[in-house]
């Protein structure tokens, strides 16, 4: 019920388990305000519930109800699109060649190939590329713009 018929069906992946790895809720909202798509946020506990929502209640983006990993996997299949953080959910579109793109920021570039489904979106960062960094929150560097640009590249 909650995918359309008539736009486009993107999923947002906004959580994850290290708080340098998720993109700002504020750049989240910008971009769902930026696409005529179907948005979809599903969460994984309640903390990603009330930032789910937070988006929801500021964009057109609609929060999915609680699931299992096997409804978030069948949900993750009927995507056109997804857009994650460096988290588990993001890799199941990867692994299942649905349209993907993944925003690092302190992670290690290299844990996931860019292919014709996937599209990485790196922020600028000076650490060292071998070691996960927890205080490098560049994520919230990289900008909408350059998310609407691989979307148009896939």
């Amino acid at each position: 019920n909650f995918f359309s018929k008539n736009k486009k069906n993107i999923i947002f992946i906004i959580g994850s388990t290290a708080k340098n790895r998720k993109y700002p809720i504020k750049k989240w909202i910008e971009l769902a305000n930026s696409l005529n798509a179907n948005v979809l946020i599903p969460y994984g506990n309640e903390e990603e519930k009330e930032e789910a929502l937070l988006i929801s209640e500021n964009s057109n983006a609609k929060v999915l109800p609680k699931m299992n990993l096997n409804e978030l996997k069948a949900c993750i299949s009927y995507a056109d699109l997804l857009i994650g953080n460096d988290t588990g959910p993001s890799y199941i579109a990867w692994a299942n060649k649905i349209p993907n793109i993944l925003l690092y920021g302190a992670t290690p570039f290299g844990r996931v190939f860019e292919n014709e489904y996937t599209k990485i979106i790196k922020s600028k960062t000076s650490k060292n590329l071998e070691i996960i960094d927890k205080n490098d929150f560049s994520i919230k560097d990289i900008a909408v713009r350059e998310i609407l640009d691989a979307i148009e590249k896939l």
